[in-house]
């Protein structure tokens, strides 16, 4: 294997090891630290600091903060797409058999692919000693391509770099005898999340974790689209699920939940996020964006093992520790995204809620987050994912910036610039091995208590409340309610469990409704709790309620067709509404609006009464008092039909809705819009359905894919195009009515009509300012905005503003088309300000 020459300064050549292997013919051993492979210096290894050689890029200039101490710049480094296609799918599954091999450790197999399957990548698989740990690891790894150099800051050679990746599909590490098999820690994005790296370091060693996952290049390397978003992302795996990274994730999770029995798998994603405008607190620990019902290990419900958050002294530092002044809390260090408030408890048994806002809760449609999460019980499983956040400079350190903070140790940059940053979130990481080593012994003892002050809340018609006082149990399964007509509850009573009320398997559940049940009838309840291993409290004391004697909807009953233009019978039970009676219908229940049919009738049982359209399919019949205070609905859904042709209209953008909105200008910059409208024919005749037409045309022209004319058999739907296209060039809203012709026995004259409303409209970006003191006068200068969002040629007219403080009143400078205005003399005034350039009109 060869190596390309290229001159690099000395100093820059002092820190190149190896950087091209020879042609492997047996497991590369290597006798080194992992810290010092990952993040520092490693004299027994190939290369070392891995993460000073990961790829960089910018897509957007200070749309993601990067390491201040490693300046991020584009070009260092490649990320290598996996195409679409067969072919790309064939190398994706290829490096899934990889993972698989990795991940039931069978070391020689998985290199033996390298050297023949994946011959044509520079990955290698290393066996590492690491002496200072006295354990094993196996890494998979990418060569480093020593054509790549980067200066960062140009006047400083110490942090000069060479050598980056020409895939950077990651670098994943094995633990040869881990304590936490089933423990994967990843991170994602390790350029701007740029403390993440050692955090995730640290507890992957303090946890003895089983595998350790890093992606090697930033988001913001390749992505798709024009204008970067980081959710366009491809070299970022929470985005882009055809990527190496996500095989990996892949092939670990699918192996501990299909072949370790009873026990899944625990995903701990490390990030970490500047501070800029939020003020949250250090550490965001959630389960995700989905999950907001917490379990083990993250918080202990029952308050007897203890997870991360709950088992963690109220004072997590001390002052002084890394330039805080004063002591820093639970609430200021954990921060949470909980359905129920997390309450701590501070030295005088206070309560205190964790801060729980509403961000930072990981990426919704992450792919490792929503792998499989379908297959977690919530109920019984134990948490599958950790998401943390943390903050890369924390409130309570002041004075300072990130710079100055991280700097001290000097350069090149390695983990001791971030000793201390790691220090500081040690006790996470200490509390949560804590409660892995707490919850990982078997308890078969039986915790359960069962809960308390159960009783009857209320009863309407023949729906009985229940109200208690939760029981605790760390290993809690779920609430049992028994039942039935005659006093004597006991286990062997009905029972209602987690299968039929999804919330009784949720520990704080502390009420339930129990519908259905007979009217004019005496129930009794009696309450327990089970766990995960079999075990169930006692029963509380047994409460009774009785359901009352609520009239009822007797036709219709459900399934029922009834044509809307015929009278159909209506009974109910004819006592209970003395002061009259009404009917209504709900055509899209239980969603839809109730339409009143009849009002202030006689309360004698019976009405009949006709529906009318339009048909549905959903229907329901409500008998009810001017009032609302009783009321009663029929039990099942019924029909609304007709014996003769029929035609319902909608466009299929907007299904149900009659309106359809389209931005042109928003896409691309279209100035037409696809309709698709579709024809139902619910009656039970043939109908003919002419070309759809517009009535004005002033504002838009019609291209009509649609037949000329169709006939449309009985109980069947049909769909069709238009083109619509604008005819105006300004921009607003436009309306029109589009008509078509029918022989339907609903139509009015032969025809419907079908309104279409459209907003012409362009997107422009915001443009970006530059401030220049001249003398006494401030020079604001930006660049000209000469395309929208989507690329379409604008002309913009700036309005520029001026105000003493974010929330003083702003002052208008004037509007122009120039890109640079002077304010003349305000140094004189002011010693602060704040400008903004608005577009205000565009041609």
């Amino acid at each position: 294997m060869t190596c390309s020459t290229k001159i690099f300064p000395l100093s820059s050549l002092l820190s190149l090891l190896l950087l091209c292997s020879a042609t492997r013919s047996e497991i590369i051993f290597e006798q080194g630290s992992l810290r010092g492979f990952l993040a520092d210096t490693c004299q027994g290894c190939a290369y070392e600091n891995l993460i000073s050689h990961m790829t960089e890029g910018i897509a957007r200039v200070n749309y993601n903060i990067y390491n201040p101490l490693d300046i991020q710049s584009a070009g260092f480094g490649n990320y290598q797409d996996i195409p679409l296609g067969i072919e790309g799918d064939q190398l994706l599954a290829t490096w899934r058999t990889l993972f698989d091999l990795l991940i039931h450790h069978e070391w020689e197999s998985a290199d033996s692919m390298l050297e023949n399957e994946l011959s044509d990548f520079p990955y290698e698989l290393v066996h590492l000693q690491d002496d200072e740990l006295s354990t094993e690891f196996y890494l998979l790894r990418e060569q480093l391509d020593a054509n790549y150099f980067d200066f960062n800051v140009v006047e400083n050679i110490l942090d000069d770099e060479i050598g980056s990746f020409n895939h950077s599909w990651g670098v994943y590490v094995y633990a040869v005898n881990p304590v936490y098999p089933r423990i994967t820690v990843q991170v994602v994005h390790p350029n701007d999340d740029y403390i993440a790296p050692y955090t995730a370091i640290d507890m992957f060693l303090t946890l003895g974790a089983g595998q350790l996952f890093f992606t090697t290049a930033g988001r913001e390397v390749l992505w798709s689209g024009v204008i970067y978003t980081n959710a366009a992302s491809l070299s970022d795996p929470s985005r882009n699920e055809r990527h190496v990274f996500q095989m990996a994730h892949e092939a670990t999770t699918d192996y501990f939940i299909d072949e370790v029995p009873g026990v899944n798998p625990l995903m701990i994603q490390v990030h970490s996020y500047d501070t800029r405008n939020r003020n949250f607190s250090s550490a965001i620990v959630t389960a995700g964006y989905v999950d907001r019902r917490y379990s083990l290990p993250i918080f202990d419900w029952s308050g007897v093992l203890g997870g991360l958050i709950d088992r963690t002294e109220w004072i997590v530092q001390p002052e002084n520790v890394i330039g805080n002044s004063h002591p820093v809390t639970l609430p200021e260090f954990y921060g949470t995204w909980s359905e129920t408030p997390l309450i701590v408890y501070d030295e005088d048994h206070n309560p205190h809620p964790i801060p729980n806002p509403r961000d930072l809760v990981g990426y919704s449609q992450s792919n490792q987050l929503r792998y499989r999460e379908d297959e977690m019980n919530m109920c019984t499983d134990h948490e599958w994912l950790i998401h943390i956040e943390c903050d890369e400079l924390p409130n309570c350190i002041e004075d300072s910036t990130e710079y100055n903070f991280y700097s001290g140790a000097g350069f090149p940059v390695s983990w001791r610039n971030f000793e201390t940053i790691v220090d500081y979130y040690h006790p996470m990481v200490e509390n949560l091995r804590a409660s892995l080593d707490t919850i990982s012994v078997f308890i078969d003892e039986g915790l359960s208590t069962a809960p308390t002050n159960f009783r009857v809340d209320r009863v309407i018609e023949n729906r009985a409340y229940l109200l208690w006082n939760r029981g605790g149990d760390p290993y809690f399964e779920s609430y049992r309610i028994y039942y039935d007509t005659a006093s004597g509850i006991s286990t062997q009573s009905p029972c209602i469990t987690a299968d039929e009320l999804a919330n009784l398997c949720w520990q704080l559940t502390d009420r339930a409704a129990i519908l259905d049940l007979l009217y004019d009838q005496d129930y009794y309840f009696a309450l327990s709790a089970s766990d995960q291993f079999g075990h169930e409290s006692d029963l509380t004391p047994v409460v009774m309620a009785h359901t009352e004697n609520t009239p009822r909807l007797l036709t219709p009953v459900g399934g029922e067709l009834w044509d809307y233009r015929i009278p159909n019978l209506v009974q109910w039970t004819g006592d209970g509404y003395e002061a009259g009676v009404w009917i209504d219908v709900n055509r899209d229940y239980p969603h839809g609006e109730w339409d009143v049919l009849a009002g202030g009738l006689a309360d004698d049982g019976q009405e009949m009464v006709v529906v009318g359209d339009p048909l549905s399919e959903h229907c329901r019949i409500r008998v009810r008092t001017e009032d609302m205070q009783i009321s009663a609905i029929s039990p099942g859904d019924f029909s609304i039909i007709s014996v003769l042709g029929y035609l319902q209209i909608k466009l299929v953008e907007l299904p149900g809705d009659p309106i359809y909105f389209w931005n042109a200008g928003s896409l691309e910059c279209p100035d037409n819009a696809e309709l698709t409208i579709q024809l139902s024919n619910p009656g039970y005749a043939p109908i003919i359905v002419a070309a759809p037409a517009l009535v004005f045309g002033d504002h838009f022209s019609l291209e009509n894919e649609c037949l000329t004319e169709r006939i449309l058999p009985p109980l069947t739907t049909d769909s069709c195009s238009l083109s619509v296209s604008f005819t105006e060039t300004s921009y607003g809203i436009y309306r029109d009515t589009l008509q078509i012709l029918t022989d339907a026995i609903n139509a009015q004259n032969n025809l419907l009509s079908l309104p279409l409303v459209a907003e012409r409209t362009i997107t422009v970006p915001a443009p970006d300012i530059v401030l220049q003191p001249e003398g006494t006068a401030i020079r604001i200068s930006w660049d000209p905005v000469t395309e929208s969002i989507q690329g379409c040629p604008i002309a913009a007219t700036y309005r520029v503003w001026y105000y003493h403080d974010e929330w003083a009143n702003r002052y208008h400078l004037g509007d122009i088309t120039d890109t640079t205005y002077v304010h003349e003399g305000i140094l004189n005034l002011v010693s602060k300000l704040f400008y903004e350039v608005h577009i205000v009109s565009i041609e």
